[in-house]
C-alpha cells in the first residue's frame, strides 16, 4: 500500500506476493499430505478479485488483469463529453462504474485499474472483498447482462465480469463497425476459453475458440482463415510447441502470426516459443497484455494489406 503525494492511497499489485498474504498462493507444507490433499493439488486453479458493488452477489475479475488498486477522491472526478473522467498520475484517467448506480460525488472508493491496448481505465467499486481460487474447469451459469456467468466461490454466489463490456464502453466507441481481426484460440483451459473470447469482442477481434490441437487441425483441413492464433503452449496431448512446428511444416496456415499463451512461462518456454517464431507469449488471464500483442498483430497486418 503506498500513500501518494496527492493523498491518494494506491497498492500496486505484486499478485503472486498478494496472493500469498491472503492465503491464497501455494505455501510449503507443515506436514505430509493427506491423500485428499494430494487429489486437491492436482485441480488446476486461477486467482480471482472478488468485489461488492450495492447489495448485488459478489464479482470476480481476473487478478493478473489488474494493474492497481487505488481509493480515489471522489470530489476529483470531472465529467465531459458523458465521460467520467479523474487526473491519474499525471494523465487523464476514464472511470466507469461497476454497478448501475451513478458514481457517488463526494467521499472516497476503491478503483480497479485495468491497462488495455487503447489505455487505462478505472473500474468504480465498493469494496473489494478477497482474492479466491477458481478451478479451471468450474462449470458456469448461462451468461447475462455484463457477465459471463456465475458459480458458488466458497460458499457464496459469484458472478464473472464480463470486462470487455466495462472497459470498452469508454475506450472504443464504435468498435463493432471496424474490421474484426479473426483470432484462433487453442486453449485447454475452459475458463480462459469461457472469459476471453467475449472479452475480446469488445475490442474489435472475432474469436474462434477450441479445446485441443484436434480441433485446429480440423479447422485447418476445412481451410478456415484466421489472422493470428493464440496457442496455449502447455496443451494437453500435442503440446503448443509441436504444434506450431506442425503449422510450420505444412498447409496454409505457416505465416499465420502465432502468440504464446500459458498458465505459467518460464525462461525455458519464452526460448523455445522464440525459436519457433512465436511473436510473443502472455500468461493466460492477463486479458490486457495479450489484447496488446493482438493489437501489434493487427497493425502488423494492416501494413501488409494490398
Amino acid at each position: 500500500m503506498t500513500i501518494l503525494g496527492d493523498g491518494t492511497v494506491a497498492m500496486i499489485l505484486d499478485t503472486v506476493g498478494l496472493a500469498r498474504a491472503m492465503g491464497t498462493a501455494a505455501s510449503p507444507p507443515m506436514a505430509a499430505p493427506t491423500e485428499s490433499e494430494e487429489l486437491a493439488d492436482t485441480v488446476e486453479t486461477v486467482d480471482f478479485l472478488t468485489f461488492r458493488v450495492g447489495q448485488a452477489a459478489l464479482k470476480a475479475v481476473p487478478l493478473r488483469m489488474l494493474t492497481r488498486i487505488e481509493s480515489i477522491d471522489l470530489s476529483t472526478i470531472e465529467t465531459t463529453d458523458d465521460r467520467t473522467l479523474v487526473q491519474h498520475r499525471g494523465h487523464i484517467l476514464p472511470l466507469v462504474p461497476a454497478g448501475a448506480a451513478a458514481i457517488s460525488p463526494t467521499g472516497h472508493q476503491p478503483v480497479l485499474i485495468f491497462e488495455t491496448a487503447q489505455g487505462a481505465v478505472g473500474l468504480v467499486v465498493d469494496q473489494v472483498v478477497d482474492i479466491v481460487q477458481v478451478p479451471t474447469d468450474i462449470a458456469l451459469t448461462s451468461a447475462s447482462g455484463r457477465s459471463v456467468g456465475g458459480a458458488v466461490i466458497d460458499g457464496q454466489v459469484t458472478e464473472f465480469v464480463e470486462l470487455g463490456q466495462f472497459l470498452s464502453a469508454v475506450l472504443v466507441a464504435g468498435a463493432a463497425r471496424e474490421a474484426k481481426l479473426r483470432v484462433l484460440l487453442i486453449d485447454g483451459n475452459a475458463l480462459s476459453r469461457r472469459i476471453l473470447p467475449p472479452f475480446l469482442s469488445h475490442f474489435g477481434y472475432a474469436v474462434t475458440a477450441v479445446p485441443g490441437a484436434a480441433n485446429a487441425f480440423e479447422l485447418q483441413r476445412r481451410k478456415a482463415r484466421f489472422d493470428t492464433i493464440v496457442i496455449d503452449l502447455h496443451l494437453p496431448g500435442v503440446d503448443g510447441f509441436e504444434l506450431a512446428e506442425q503449422f510450420a511444416a505444412v498447409g496454409d496456415w505457416k505465416d499465420i502470426p502465432l502468440i504464446g499463451h500459458g498458465d505459467t512461462l518460464s525462461a525455458a518456454d519464452m526460448a523455445r516459443a522464440a525459436r519457433l517464431g512465436f511473436q510473443t507469449c502472455v500468461l493466460k488471464f492477463d486479458h490486457g497484455a495479450l489484447q496488446k500483442s493482438l493489437a501489434t498483430s493487427k497493425s502488423l497486418a494492416l501494413e501488409e494489406a494490398p
